[in-house]
């Protein structure tokens, strides 16, 4: 009775609604197939809702008894309840042509019904299929809210998983940051300053313009540019950074901050750590909304064996498999002198609207 309960609970006038019809469609539909062989039409209409209480005793039975237990995976007692059902079912047929049909149609009641009819199949046949048609409404009702919640589960599941890996990128780039800033103070650089006004202008952005699924590309190339900055204000001349942007940005738009983990790993990993000069190349490409970013920085040779594969390239994996499955390809390339990093992701602007903003992070 688990099933009728939880139904007697949600009888809302969406549902009245929604079983009214199933019914009005039902009986219209058994009452033209029943003229297309007998010329009495609405005497015709007057039998079939005539069996309206047969069928909906039918189809209730089944849809909030017989199916409950298959619908929480418990096959056994379905199979119990389903011999159940078929017995008391013909039986239910009996005593309705008995007491109800045979008495409407001849005006007398029927104790002792002929063989005929007892033992006719028509009511129990037709009862059947529209059980069956009642059934396959349900099982699919049940089916497309089940994906509809799986999918709203793997949305949540999405949405916690990218905050937590975007609320690793601030910190992570605060650190790096103020490392920069600490090794200026230590020497009393007159550039501090200037870093730290481009640091503040670096946290407004990433804290009051990145709280959206996505922020527009050429804003977000910006935001590399003011960084590459920064981080020139430390190298000085030892550092040439050169930068190619080609393309209309438009108003295209990608995820904020995917682009961030691999140039901190550019200073951090080949700049930071040569004794000599540097050199950085960046080239950023939008073609028919697919982005092509490529990156790559010099590095001495005893570095070959460093760890690439920290937190910020980790994270930024991680970031775009969930944001853009199947639409990028992100190539690593260390090598003996340089370190290279090719990157495309397709922006379509359809699946941006439809799947990125429905991502709250």
């Amino acid at each position: 009775m688990n099933g009728l309960s939880v139904e007697l609970k949600n009888l809302t006038p969406n549902w009245l609604g929604r079983h009214l019809l199933f019914w009005l469609t039902v009986n219209t539909g058994l009452s033209v197939a029943h003229s297309m062989s007998i010329s009495r039409f609405w005497e015709n209409v007057q039998t079939t809702y005539l069996f309206l209480p047969y069928n909906m005793i039918l189809v209730y039975a089944a849809l909030y008894w017989v199916l409950t237990p298959i619908l929480q995976n418990q096959y056994r007692p379905f199979v119990y309840r389903l011999l159940i059902y078929l017995i008391g079912g013909w039986i239910f047929t009996y005593l309705y042509r008995a007491f109800v049909l045979i008495p409407f149609r001849t005006g007398k009641l029927a104790l002792f019904p002929t063989y005929h009819e007892i033992f006719t199949l028509g009511a129990w046949i037709i009862g059947l299929v529209v059980v069956g048609v009642a059934v396959g409404v349900k099982l699919y009702r049940f089916w497309y809210q089940r994906e509809q919640a799986n999918q709203r589960l793997i949305r949540e599941t999405l949405t916690v998983e990218l905050q937590v890996l975007k609320a690793q990128i601030h910190p992570h780039f605060l650190f790096n940051t103020l490392n920069n800033l600490y090794s200026l103070t230590l020497r009393q650089s007159p550039l501090a300053p200037d870093m730290v006004l481009k640091l503040s202008g670096l946290l407004h952005y990433m804290i009051h313009e990145c709280n959206v699924p996505t922020v527009l590309l050429a804003k977000e190339i910006d935001f590399l540019r003011n960084y590459i900055d920064l981080e020139k204000l430390r190298y000085g001349s030892r550092l040439t950074v050169s930068i190619t942007i080609q393309g209309e940005m438009g108003s295209t738009s990608i995820a904020p901050l995917l682009l961030i983990p691999f140039v901190e790993n550019a200073f951090k990993h080949g700049s930071a750590k040569q004794i000599g000069s540097a050199h950085i190349e960046f080239v950023i490409k939008l073609t028919d909304n697919q982005l092509t970013f490529r990156l790559e920085n010099s590095r001495d040779k005893q570095a070959i064996s460093d760890d690439y594969s920290g937190l910020g390239l980790t994270n930024a994996r991680k970031r775009l498999e969930l944001l853009y499955p199947n639409t990028h390809t992100l190539i690593i390339r260390p090598e003996a002198e340089r370190f290279v990093v090719e990157l495309t992701i397709l922006l379509r602007p359809e699946w941006n609207r439809s799947t990125l903003q429905t991502i709250d992070y």
